[in-house]
This record gives structure tokens, sequence and C-alpha cells, in this order.
């Protein structure tokens, strides 16, 4: 669902026909339209082909007040040279003014189901700067980081459009946390991504899973699970051809994980730019127990710390780089 500006309010999904529809009210939910069908799997695609929605749908009202339908998708098979062993997969963007236009389109003959019902791309989510920039945040999963139960771990990423999304930049992997072959405690699975623009930030959380695929479905382990948050502020301006525009991260300490800590703990923190780093671990009487020291890069970076020696109580951990510091709090309970 998603609601716009003077009383409209939209809601939408894949019906059993495998069509993307939805239904439209300009009075507040009060009354609605009729059901629409927005994207048939036979008849929308520009060049013919097969277009099967997926069940990630997501709506909003652009700066403009038109409606967006963004989902991922799946094609039967690529039809334009009849090899049917070749798939399209990525994310369309569908307006009533411009159709299905795709933000990311993906030709594979290894459609990687992360579990037993879902794709390489999931849960898209897009929002529009002030300045018209679309930008738009899913989780991806690949044949190459599978953790030890079969499933793919997802990644964070994302790309943008600053010609009202008639064309994309190449996506860029935000959270690039991969660990293949791992077992249930041990996986970097980041998933379910939402998004939000406040002012010239882009606001994103997800879910990170210790575990690939889907416990509550019976396709993974039951663990103990965190959800991150990330702001990032992009370079939109002076980009030319296929250059990427990449985010530009603020100083931050992130927190622990998992917390409370049993075995080892994941540090991770943000450096606006390449340059040396050091984290020391505390306890309660002050006193330095653990140090790391490093060259970071511009972004995300991590440090994995083994609480196996230390006693359960309470660690504190400090970030010192560039001039900067940060300190946050753990628990050792095992």
């Amino acid at each position: 669902m998603a609601a716009g500006s003077g009383g409209k309010v939209a809601i939408s999904l894949v019906d059993l026909d495998n069509r993307q529809v939805y239904r439209e009210s300009s009075d507040y939910g009060q009354t609605w339209g009729p059901t629409t069908v927005a994207v048939d799997p036979l008849n929308s695609d520009p060049q013919g082909d097969t277009i099967v929605p997926y069940i990630h749908t997501s709506l909003f009202y652009d700066n403009d007040n038109n409606l967006h339908i963004v989902n991922s998708y799946y094609s039967y098979n690529y039809s334009v040279t009849g090899d049917s062993t070749l798939n399209w997969t990525g994310i369309f963007d569908w307006t009533a003014a411009n159709g299905v236009r795709y933000v990311t389109k993906e030709l594979t003959t290894d459609i990687q189901w992360y579990a037993t019902n879902a794709l390489n791309y999931g849960w898209p989510n897009m929002v529009q700067h002030a300045d018209g920039t679309y930008k738009v945040v899913f989780a991806y999963f690949d044949s190459i980081d599978v953790a030890a139960n079969g499933y793919a771990n997802g990644d964070i990423w994302y790309t943008l459009s600053n010609d009202g999304g008639a064309t994309w930049y190449p996506k860029f992997n935000l959270t690039n946390s991969q660990s293949p072959g791992a077992t249930a405690g041990f996986c970097e699975d980041d998933a379910y991504p939402d998004c939000a623009i406040y002012g010239d930030t882009l606001h994103i959380i997800w879910l990170n899973s210790k575990d690939a695929g889907q416990a509550y479905q019976g396709y993974g382990t039951t663990t103990e699970d965190t959800y991150w948050h990330a702001t990032i502020h992009y370079l939109v301006g002076g980009l030319t051809g296929n250059q990427s525009p990449l985010p530009t991260y603020g100083f931050a300490l992130n927190q622990s994980r998992p917390n409370p800590v049993r075995h080892s703990a994941e540090i991770s923190f943000n450096l606006p730019q390449a340059g040396e780093y050091e984290i020391k671990i505390f306890n309660v009487a002050g006193q330095s127990i653990k140090e790391f020291k490093g060259q970071g890069q511009a972004g995300i970076n991590s440090v994995s710390w083994n609480a196996g020696k230390v006693t359960n109580g309470v660690y504190f951990y400090k970030l010192t780089s560039g001039g900067s510091s940060a300190t946050r709090k753990l628990v050792v309970l095992k």
C-alpha cells in the first residue's frame, strides 16, 4: 500500500494468473476504483518476452503524485532466441504513463532461488529525491555465496536513475558480506530491506540473518538475528557514461552482532575515507583486553572478536580513526 497527496491511496498484489493488479482510491480509501491489470506476463514486456511478477510488490507515489509499482520478476524463457535455458530476472518499475520499465535486467541460466520460493532479486523499494533522482534498494542472491544448508546468502544492493527512470546505473553492493559455506549461526544473510529519504540522506534498514533461507517456512534454522540501519549520501551531479554513483559514508561505529555475544562478535564500522583505524575492547574496569589496528577502506569495514576466553559481563569497544572516535557497549553471555 502507498499513499500520495490529494487523497490518493493504492494497493497492489500478484493474482493467481501471475498478473500484477492494483486498485486506487482518490478519497483516502473511502471508495476504490476497479481492479486494473498493470503487468500481464504475456503482454507487458516491451520486447514481447514474458515477464512474471513475483510476490515482493512495493508501491510509492513520486514527486508528481504518480503511482509506481515496483517488483522483482522472472521470465518463462528467452523467446527472442527460442533458448529455453535462458531466463530474465530483475526488477521492474511500472507507471500508467510508461508501462513496464526495467530497473535491472539480468539474462541467466541460473535463477538462484535463495529459498524454495524466491528469486535472485528480492524486496525492491523505490524512493525519489527532491531533485527527481530515483533510488532503489533491494536484496540480491547468487549461486556463489551459498550457505551450508544449500540456500543463498543475500546482500543489500542499490541503484539509481537521474533521468526519470529511463536508464539506471550499474547496481552497487552496499553490505558485501559474503559467507559461502557458513553454517547456522555464522551466515551473513542480508534481506528484507526498506528505505526512506530525509533531506539529502537515504536511510536503509535490513535484516541480517545468521542462517540462509527462511526458518519460519522451514527452509533454515531459527537464529538470533539483528536489524541494521545505514545512512547514505549520494553523489549525483557530474556522472557520465557508465560511471557508478558510489555512496559516501559518515563515520560510524555499529552495534556488534550478535549481542549478547556467546562465542565471537563481528564489529563493523563506517569510515568516510580510507585510512588507519584502531578498535580497543575494554572491560568494566577500563582495562584494554583486545586491540585491532589496520588500514580501512572508505565505507563499511569489520573486525571479528573471539570472546571465548573472557567471562560473562559488560564490555565496551572504542573506534578511533582520522581524529574521530566512538564507543559502544556489548554483553558477553555464554
